[in-house]
This record gives structure tokens, sequence and C-alpha cells, in this order.
């Protein structure tokens, strides 16, 4: 039986319009509402009808690529939202090819690029890392004719790589949101901080940081950083490097002076089982980033004190179907940067009344 608006509207418990609104992108949604509806739409195998054309009467489907780190954590939401669009494509005469790479190098994400595009996609789209080698692949990609969407780490001159557009946070403005939370959550008149940052080459995290520290400076905030940790297992050269755990577990337990920990990227579970797991959950105020099972579970025990979100499902969909209405509809992306919410999530309102 074909899922209907009413329904998910019934499931999320919101009016059938909210429900139009958050599946076409329309303004004038919550953006944690619009992600829970996306989220119960793609549970339920929701398909819309398009009255835009489709290609059912074309002599060869159309392939989209999607190139992203594997499937974990943030990624895994993201991913569902690739799975969503995949479900409302698939009957339009969409193929969608999926490659994920480990490490955040040019290897690994040049290889991941190459299988794609092996594929003869006729669009891609793409997480990508801040290397010169994957600006002059992407800016090769895009003079053939293939039209490519930035998404989550946006690379400096997107006109340079002749990129669609770019879809994700502003992440100067995602680290000054951090800075003001810690503000807010932090009562001692002193802070001591340490920082946690994952790849190099993502500029999504090298750039939050960079906001979250100017902002804390302009602020005048009373605040000592007693270092800035990576915790890139790759990005070392220790035959066998510690993760992301070890180091945040010996460095509080060498600086137990520590008051507060700002987790820019990607380690952000393993850093909160370290807090809780040295006693100072609800003691240091941590504010990190993308609400999952994972993160949900440590913000409830304290050891995360603010998550802030970035529409991770919209992450996975939209992309693709900015391509697919580009490439089929000729539809132009309404900006060359589209800019999703920072949301805040406290353990207050990451869990519905109903328990979901």
């Amino acid at each position: 039986m074909k899922v209907t608006m009413s329904q998910i509207a019934s499931v999320v418990g919101v009016s059938r319009g909210t429900v139009d609104r958050a599946l076409h992108h329309r303004s004038g949604v919550n953006p944690q509402v619009a992600d829970e509806i996306l989220k119960v739409a793609h549970e339920l195998g929701y398909r819309p009808n398009f009255s835009a054309r489709t290609l059912s009467g074309a002599h060869k489907r159309l392939r989209l690529g999607y190139v992203l780190p594997e499937a974990t954590g943030f990624w895994s939401d993201v991913m569902a939202g690739i799975e969503l669009a995949r479900q409302e494509l698939t009957d339009c005469g969409v193929d969608i090819i999926v490659s994920r790479f480990v490490n955040y190098t040019f290897e690994d994400q040049s290889h991941c690029i190459d299988a794609v595009m092996s594929k003869q996609v006729d669009g891609l789209a793409v997480v990508p890392i801040n290397d010169a080698g994957i600006k002059a692949r992407l800016a090769q990609i895009t003079a053939g004719g293939t039209p490519v969407v930035l998404v989550n780490s946006e690379l400096i001159g997107i006109e340079d790589v002749g990129a669609l557009c770019y879809i994700g946070s502003d992440y100067m403005f995602s680290g000054r949101t951090a800075a003001g939370m810690l503000r807010l959550c932090h009562h001692a008149p002193a802070i001591e901080l340490a920082v946690f940052s994952g790849s190099n080459n993502m500029l999504s995290q090298s750039t939050r940081i960079t906001g979250f520290l100017q902002e804390i400076d302009r602020m005048g905030l009373n605040c000592h950083l007693i270092d800035i940790l990576n915790t890139a297992r790759f990005s070392r050269k220790e035959a066998n490097p510690p993760d992301a755990y070890q180091i945040a577990r010996a460095f509080l337990q060498e600086h137990p002076e520590t008051t507060a920990v700002f987790t820019a990227g990607g380690s952000s579970m393993k850093v909160a089982r370290a807090i809780y797991d040295c006693g100072r959950a609800g003691e240091i105020v941590h504010i990190t980033f993308d609400l999952n099972a994972g993160t949900q579970a440590y913000l409830k025990n304290g050891s995360i004190t603010v998550i802030i979100g970035q529409e991770s499902i919209v992450q996975g969909y939209r992309p693709l179907k900015l391509l697919f209405d580009y490439i089929v509809n000729r539809i132009e992306p309404q900006d060359r940067r589209i800019i999703l919410h920072n949301e805040i999530i406290i353990p207050q309102n990451a869990v519905r009344p109903d328990g979901q």
C-alpha cells in the first residue's frame, strides 16, 4: 500500500502541510522537525508522485554518483538520506552509485571518484577533502560536462572547480555557535579548554575551530587553551597510532584541570567515552556536533553537554535531488551556496516525549 503524506504527518505528529513543506524543502519548518519527517518518510518507504518529466521513456537510465566517507556516526545518517533519494528516484529511471572512502587522503578519495566515474555517471555529489589534486580532478570532471555538487566540506573557490553548488553548513558560523553555547553552559569564572580535531584535510573541522576560537576571543572569555589535539590516526607517523579515545583519555588524566572540551568533528563519541570513563561526565562542558544514536547516549549520560546538528539526512538526500532536477528538468540550484541550519540539541529536546 502506498504511503501518503497524511500517514507521515500522523506518525510525526504534525500537519500534512508541514510534511509537504519539509519533503519539498520549503521554508517555515523547524529543522529538527524537517529532519524527523525525512527519517519517517525513509522508514515508511514513501515515494512521491513526480509531476516533473521523468526518464521512463529514455533509452538509458540516469546514473548519479555519490562519494562520501564510510558510513559511521554522522555519515550513517547521510547514507539514510541517500537511500531516501534512491527510493524516490528509482521509478524515475535513476540509478545511484555510492563509493565510500576510509581515510581522508588523496589516494583514497581519488580512487573512489574514479570508481564512480568509471560507471559513466551523469552527475556527481562528493564530500571533498581539501587537497589540490582533488580540486584538479573535480575541475576536470566539470570541464568534461558532468555536473558536480560539493557536500559538507566547502572547497575554497568552488567557481574554480566549476561545481554546480555547495550544500552544507557555514562552518565559521557553526564554530561561533559552539563558542556561544560554551559561554552559556560554563559557569566557572575561568575556562580550561581542550580542543579535539579530526582530519586536517576536512575544511569543515579546521574552519569550525577557527570560528570557535575567534568568537571566544571576541566575547572576551577568560579562557585558557590547553591544547588542540589531532585524533586522525592516518595523519600520524607512528606504526600503531592511538585512536581518539586513547588520546582523549590520556589527555584528561594528564590534565585534570580541564573544564571544557570542544570536539570539532568525527571523534565526538570516543572523546565523550573518555570523559565518562574518567569520571568527568557532567563536570566537563563538552560541545560537539551531529546527533545520532551514539551521541544521543552520551548526551543522556552527561559526557556531552550540547550537540550542534547540521541536517545530516538532508546532506544525503538533497544533492541527488538537485542533480536530478538540473539534469532532467534543467532547474538551476537556487543558490551557489545552500547553507543548512545549525540545530541546538540538549538532553531535553534530543528525545521526543514518546521516547523516539
